[in-house]
């Protein structure tokens, strides 16, 4: 891979990461039709491609990723009784419900994930313009449904395993081709009547032990090799990711959460006429 090819598959992959365009069905695409790939290389580098998005959302969320495991660790329950109480997200504090919250919905996402994957129907799904025009179509119905809501905004205080389990399962299927992780994690929360920038922090918050996870299994499972082109995309992918984190957050602090669903819904159109 020349080193320009691998600059710009690594911008492109730190943008539309955040984005509800399905980035690893784009790279995909350019790896196929431009590189010559098989489809079943090109899934796997643009999997791997990830890590860069990972790290910069690490990154940027780090002082929460730290408090957190913090916290894990000082109040780590080791009884059955303490074990049952910190699982019972509707009664703890912020903090505890938002390591439930990671963890539960990383489980979900890897058993159910996992599956597709093992079961091969990555490879053959054949449509994947339909799972892009689905999430599309589901934040429009969001933003018309926001446009009317009346009530507050929930925060990460308020969430509950309803939250968990959908958005676990909606990022699981994210691994078929044209399914966007982060508009469909951040769907399933906008759905759920969180408030955008919360939404927005969550799902990229989630993004890091699922991507993460994906890299093991990728390992475990293809004995993928990683090149030098794939490194440097990554880490390219690494510093417009954390940028482009920062932009989305600041955008979804000030506007409207039905005009941001409408936004997204409109961006999530865009894969289909490439």
């Amino acid at each position: 891979m020349e080193l320009l090819v691998a600059v710009l598959i690594g911008l492109i992959q730190g943008v539309a990461e955040w984005l509800p365009i399905s980035s690893e069905a784009v790279i995909s695409l350019i790896l196929q039709n431009f590189l010559g790939q098989s489809p079943l290389e090109s899934v796997n580098a643009s999997v791997w491609l990830h890590t860069g998005t990972m790290v910069a959302a690490f990154l940027y969320f780090r002082q929460d990723f730290l408090r957190l495991a913090k916290k894990f660790f000082r109040e780590m329950p080791r009884t059955p009784e303490s074990i049952r109480s910190k699982a019972r997200i509707t009664e703890n504090t912020d903090d505890w419900k938002l390591i439930v919250f990671i963890g539960v919905v990383t489980a979900i996402t890897g058993a159910i994930g996992g599956t597709i994957y093992i079961l091969g129907l990555k490879t053959v799904a054949n449509y994947p313009k339909v799972f892009t025009a689905l999430t599309g179509i589901a934040l429009f119905i969001t933003g018309f449904t926001r446009l009317y809501q009346k009530g507050e905004d929930r925060k990460i205080g308020d969430l509950n395993y309803t939250d968990t389990a959908l958005t676990g399962v909606v990022q699981a299927f994210s691994i078929l081709p044209g399914i966007s992780r982060s508009g469909s994690t951040t769907f399933a929360l906008l759905y759920r009547d969180f408030d955008a920038e919360e939404a927005f922090k969550l799902s990229f918050i989630i993004s890091v032990p699922a991507i993460a996870a994906a890299n093991i299994g990728l390992e475990f499972f293809s004995g993928f090799t990683v090149s030098t082109g794939l490194i440097v995309a990554s880490a390219v992918s690494m510093v417009s990711g954390y940028v482009m984190i920062e932009a989305v957050l600041k955008i979804a602090d000030r506007a409207e959460v039905a005009y941001i669903c409408f936004a997204l819904g409109i961006l999530s159109f865009i894969p289909i006429f490439i």
